[in-house]
C-alpha cells in the first residue's frame, strides 16, 4: 500500500501583506498575486521568465524587502462602520481639510516631495510650519483639490504670502509628478 502524501502550500507572505505591498506599488488591494508580481517585477527591473515565475518574485521581495520609492501610493478610499463609501468632501469649505481624504493625500504629499518648503527652503528644523499648498486654488479648482500633481510643500509664510489666487509651481522639474 502507498500512501501519498499531501503538502501543504507554506507561503511566506499574509493576505495582509499582499494588500499593504499592492498599495504601496499603487495599485488596489484586491489585485490577484500575479498583478502584484507583475508590477513589484517592474519596479525591480525584474524579468519574469518560466524559471523565475511571479510566485518567486514574491519569495524573495518578502524573504528580503527593499523599499519602495517613487511610486504614489494606492490611497484606499474610506468607508463608514457598514463599510460604505463615505461621501466626498466638499472641498470649497474650510472642513476639506480636516476630512480624511485630505489628510491621507497631504500624507503623501509631504513623503513624496519632503518636509521642506519648495520656495524659500525653510523646514521644521529651522522652525518652520510646513503646509500642503495646492497649486491651483481648490476654490477654483475644485475638481482638482484631491489631486496629487497640484500639490506642492511650502512654508507657513510661503503659503499664505502665495493666497489662492496665484497658481505659482515652486517644484522643480524632477519633483513634478
Amino acid at each position: 500500500m502507498s500512501r501519498k502524501r499531501k503538502y501543504k502550500l507554506v507561503r511566506k507572505y499574509s493576505n495582509k501583506q499582499l494588500t499593504k505591498l499592492a498599495h504601496k506599488l499603487g495599485l488596489p488591494g484586491n489585485v490577484p498575486k500575479k498583478d502584484i508580481a507583475i508590477k513589484l517585477a517592474e519596479y525591480l527591473s525584474i524579468k519574469i521568465s518560466s524559471h523565475t515565475g511571479y510566485m518567486n518574485v514574491l519569495d524573495d521581495y518578502f524573504s528580503n524587502p527593499v523599499e519602495i520609492v517613487g511610486i504614489v501610493p494606492f490611497i484606499p478610499k474610506p468607508t463608514d462602520s457598514n463599510n460604505r463609501q463615505l461621501q466626498k468632501p466638499n472641498v470649497v469649505t474650510d472642513d476639506f481639510l480636516k476630512s480624511y481624504q485630505w489628510r491621507k493625500l497631504r500624507l503623501v504629499a509631504l513623503e513624496l516631495h519632503g518636509r521642506k518648503c519648495l520656495c524659500c527652503g525653510a523646514s521644521p528644523a529651522t522652525g518652520a510650519v510646513m503646509h500642503v499648498d495646492h497649486i491651483k486654488p481648490r476654490r477654483l479648482y475644485p475638481e482638482l483639490a484631491l489631486d496629487i500633481n497640484n500639490l506642492q510643500v511650502l512654508c507657513e509664510e510661503c503659503n499664505h504670502g502665495k493666497g489662492n489666487w496665484c497658481e505659482t509651481d515652486f517644484r522643480t522639474n524632477k519633483d513634478a509628478t
